[in-house]
């Protein structure tokens, strides 16, 4: 069926385009929408959010024309990961009692198409933008949080390789806390586990465990939540629950693996993430063609590589 709404929607899109302050104003609609698509979809701004700070709170990095913010660490006898973009994220191991948040900014392809063909689309402007601009600065954001979580777990050594199990079960989600839990320390810097972070796919698993009602799909058991009734808020997220800890789940299965669990603890003892909240959309009409594109900073570094850990599972028969 043709969507006459979608298209009405395109048209009082390009003809916002033919006045100056009309177009300012589409560009701010489009970065607050754009902005919203970003936080909602990232799997590194839920279990990391962003703490926004002004250029003035910042130092300047003498290597580039980044700017950083430089932490000292809570614990000094832990290594830290930090991310660069010098020409490719790199990823580096800090042992140092400070460690630097180094700011960059991750912009999208410039898309274009004519008026002609927008006025024909059947679906609104918007959908454009979420697939074209926020896809694109989301997806590279967790690339580059799960490229440092790796890297953190190297240095560590918090990874569980569990062969013989081929989904979560309870008694992996038991053996993935412990990673973190049972790791004790007099001097206070190993931290309890608090998220989650794995395959949608990976989390359905949790409907065939004999202590969750198959029909209603309600835990039958203390402690232990299918996520369907219980809703939990923080940050601004709604998060579903499972045995106490907070799951964050992605369809990404190119940067989270079906067969692989992350566990973190609070975001506040992991690590930081900053950013200017200055996610920008920007359009551009020359004659009958239009051209947008989007771009936003941010900085992102693990703290406490003792932070963070994950269990590998055999390969199933639902994972390639």
């Amino acid at each position: 069926m043709f969507d006459f709404h979608a298209t009405q929607l395109n048209e009082v899109f390009l003809e916002a385009l033919g006045s100056e302050e009309m177009r300012k104003e589409a560009e701010q609609k489009g970065a607050e929408f754009l902005r919203m698509q970003i936080y909602e979809d990232s799997f590194m701004e839920r279990i990391m959010p962003a703490q926004t700070i002004s250029p003035q709170m910042c130092d300047r990095d003498i290597h580039s024309p980044n700017l950083q913010v430089v932490i000292d660490k809570e614990f000094t006898d832990v290594k830290a990961t930090t991310a660069t973009f010098r020409g490719k994220a790199d990823y580096e191991y800090v042992e140092t009692e400070r460690y630097a948040v180094q700011f960059h900014k991750i912009e999208s392809p410039e898309y274009g198409l004519y008026e002609g063909e927008l006025m024909s689309m059947r679906m609104p402007v918007q959908n454009l933008i979420r697939q074209h601009i926020a896809y694109h600065i989301r997806k590279k954001m967790d690339e580059v949080f799960i490229g440092m979580v790796n890297k953190a777990i190297a240095d560590s050594g918090n990874v569980l390789t569990l062969s013989n199990e081929k989904r979560i079960t309870p008694e992996v989600l038991v053996a993935l806390r412990n990673i973190l839990d049972a790791q004790g320390g007099d001097n206070g810097s190993y931290r309890q586990a608090a998220t989650l972070l794995m395959t949608r796919a990976q989390f359905n698993n949790i409907y065939t465990w004999i202590q969750t009602n198959s029909q209603s799909g309600v835990a039958t058991m203390p402690g232990i939540t299918s996520g369907l009734t219980t809703d939990f808020w923080r940050d601004g997220y709604k998060y579903e629950m499972l045995n106490g800890l907070r799951v964050v789940t992605s369809v990404k299965s190119d940067l989270v693996k079906h067969n692989e669990i992350y566990v973190f603890t609070e975001p506040e003892q992991l690590g930081h993430h900053f950013t200017f909240n200055d996610d920008k959309f920007s359009i551009e009409k020359r004659h009958d063609e239009i051209k947008w594109k989007g771009y936003r900073s941010f900085g992102a570094a693990i703290g406490n590589n003792l932070a963070c850990g994950k269990v590998v599972l055999g390969q199933d028969s639902y994972v390639d």
